[in-house]
């Protein structure tokens, strides 16, 4: 009996030993890799001379897309209540961008265009303003990952743009010149009050003066 505890004791022994072995000779595991950023699928870009964040394009199968709500040429005003106009776009983008499957609330500023108004680039006019949440997702793009959402480069000012800077400055001037011909009227039509008053009020005394001789005339007679 005391033979066959010896024994055990060994082979317990022995087993330890060969996983401490197993242990100093085993791979060390790899450290795990930072989560990839996500984004919301969206192109940003910033016309040169503009402060505002504009959304150039929205790339398929991104959350902007899924939810719908977001059109292209729409601005954004503020990330999470942080306002980004007039920020640079690599700090706009960080914004956005996240852990995958958190969310992101973007304020939303839409242009509306009018018929009427020549010149104006698609979602210039009127404007909407409203929030969108939405939730971060890393897709793959044009061969990269950036966490889908990509910074367009400053673009010169657009023809349409010059055509509406001159459209605007024309209906200036002819809102001035509209303003200056209805002061004149103004001015011509008190003139021309004053003058029927002060042509009224001259008759009265006329026909006051005329009523009090053919009073006193009567008088007259009458004494007579």
């Amino acid at each position: 009996k005391k033979e066959e505890e010896k024994r055990k004791e060994e082979e317990e022994k022995l087993r330890k030993e060969e996983e401490e072995r197993q242990q100093e000779h085993a791979t060390p595991p790899l450290p795990s890799s930072p989560p990839k950023p996500a984004g919301i699928g969206l192109l940003l870009e910033r016309v040169d001379g503009e402060d505002d964040v504009h959304i150039k394009e929205i790339n398929p199968g991104g959350a902007a897309e899924k939810d719908g709500r977001i059109s292209m040429f729409d601005v954004i005003l503020t990330v999470d209540g942080v306002n980004v106009t007039g920020m640079p776009l690599e700090t706009v983008f960080k914004l956005v961008l996240g852990q995958e499957g958190t969310k992101v609330t973007l304020q939303i500023q839409r242009p509306h265009a009018k018929s009427n108004d020549l010149g104006r680039r698609p979602g210039e006019g009127d404007v909407t303003t409203f929030f969108v949440t939405l939730t971060r997702q890393c897709m793959a793009h044009s061969g990269h990952e950036l966490g889908h959402l990509e910074i367009s480069p400053p673009r010169e000012r657009p023809l349409a743009m010059e055509q509406r800077e001159r459209l605007e400055a024309l209906r200036r001037r002819q809102a001035e010149e509209e303003a200056k011909r209805q002061r004149e009227e103004e001015r011509r039509r008190q003139a021309y009050e004053e003058e029927i008053k002060r042509r009224g009020e001259a008759e009265q005394r006329k026909r006051g003066e005329e009523a009090a001789r053919r009073g006193r005339k009567e008088e007259e007679r009458q004494q007579e």
